[in-house]
């Protein structure tokens, strides 16, 4: 017996999921505005050629954290993911200002950081796996949820330097 752990931001969108997909009213308003985003977001995806130029193995990375990042952006603007929007308000307020000063960290590194790092609640749920859990409840591509899975298992962290003790040279 196989003992599931709990997801609570997870398993509250997949009853929301179900819920919507038993009902039997499609809102076409709503699907006019769900396409015309899902195209913008689109366009905001790394290319073929892009990804053509890179390492072929860096370039599934790449493609994977696209994909990611875009369900992230449409997940964080559900009520049910306030818990994760909240310490990520303000880490990019902390470490992502617009400047001055301009902040050490790249965005594509605070996006790593945000969405494999950032937990919520006792089950540590990130936007990662709130993503992974969705994808699998939809059929995503399972090289692609293996790839989620993958990068969800590295640690990025942010790191604050707080000086030296003494002398930090070699002698």
């Amino acid at each position: 017996m196989t003992v599931r752990r709990a997801r609570p931001i997870a398993d509250k969108l997949l009853r929301k999921l179900q819920k919507l997909q038993r009902n039997q009213v499609v809102e076409l308003s709503a699907f006019r505005a769900g396409k015309k985003q899902a195209e913008y977001l689109q366009q905001s995806l790394v290319n073929d050629q892009s990804l053509a130029a890179l390492h072929p193995a860096h370039a599934p990375y790449v493609f994977a954290q696209n994909q990611l990042s875009v369900m992230a952006e449409i997940l964080t603007s559900l009520p049910e993911l306030d818990r994760l929007n909240e310490p990520l308000a303000v880490a990019e307020q902390t470490y992502m200002p617009s400047g001055p000063p301009i902040s050490p960290l790249t965005p594509s590194y605070f996006t790593c950081w945000s969405l494999f790092d950032v937990a919520a609640g006792n089950a540590r749920e990130t936007l990662c796996t709130t993503a992974m859990a969705i994808g699998q409840k939809c059929e995503m591509d399972r090289s692609l949820l293996n790839l989620f899975e993958l990068m969800q298992a590295s640690r990025m962290g942010i790191y604050r330097h707080e000086g030296v003790d003494g002398c930090a040279c070699a002698s």
